[in-house]
């Protein structure tokens, strides 16, 4: 190996390219890393709905979804897509900022709804106070 280091280097990145490669080092970083293999994480995906526990995105064909785990403990916790998996973090799993981060876009509170701007709800057509919806036409 230290011999031939560019060669070895070289196979490395050619066997990580392929798909059996890709599967190789998938399972040795989910045995590592939690401690399960390709299998479980499968059978955990599917026991949840094919998709993340949070909002149910699926996998895409060139990303899977994170195994999700408590820090202190490593217990797994579930399956997430990137995007639920990094806003826990952000709240820093702390359930007092995420149930309050899941009421804030519900809140009556008019100082909130007055620096929200024109466009506050416009996507789905989302009341932004009683009786007031923005984003129909």
């Amino acid at each position: 190996r230290e011999d031939n280091l560019e060669r070895f280097q070289a196979n490395q990145r050619r066997m990580r390219g392929t798909p059996e490669g890709k599967l190789r080092q998938r399972a040795g970083h989910l045995k590592r890393k939690y401690g399960i293999t390709i299998e479980q994480y499968d059978a955990m995906l599917e026991a949840q709905g094919g998709g993340c526990f949070i909002c149910g995105r699926p996998p895409r064909e060139d990303i899977s979804l994170h195994v999700d785990h408590d820090h202190f403990t490593g217990e797994i916790r579930g399956i997430l897509c990137f995007r639920c998996n990094n806003a826990l973090a952000d709240f820093q799993e702390d359930p007092i900022l995420l149930a309050k981060a899941a009421a804030y876009p519900r809140s009556p509170d008019p100082r909130r709804r007055d620096r929200a701007g024109p466009r506050a709800g416009a996507r789905a057509g989302r009341a932004v106070s009683p009786g007031v919806v923005v984003g129909r036409d």
